[in-house]
Formats: structure tokens, sequence, C-alpha cells
């Protein structure tokens, strides 16, 4: 329990301390999206990130 406490709390800690930016950008896919069997998924062109 208590280790679930402090990840808990350690994550909140890094949360906060955070700068609050709102970055939205799409990733170039170069092999690093694979699917169910690991294979390069060549049909993901990009991947949205966002905050």
């Amino acid at each position: 329990m208590f280790a679930i406490f402090f990840s808990t709390a350690n994550l909140f800690a890094t949360e906060i301390n955070q700068p609050v930016l709102s970055q939205t950008r799409f990733i170039e896919n170069k092999g690093q999206i694979v699917d169910q069997n690991n294979l390069p998924n060549k049909a993901v062109k990009y991947l949205f990130h966002s905050n």
C-alpha cells in the first residue's frame, strides 16, 4: 500500500512541477509504430501527440 501511495504522490508531484504548456504535434512514423505482430505498420504515416 505504501508503494502505491508513494508512486501516486510522485506522479502528482511531477505533474505539478511541470509548466503548463500545450504541445500538440505530429510525429512522423519512421518504423517506431508496430502492429500486433511486432511488424512495422506502414499504413500509419503520423502519430498525433498532445498534452
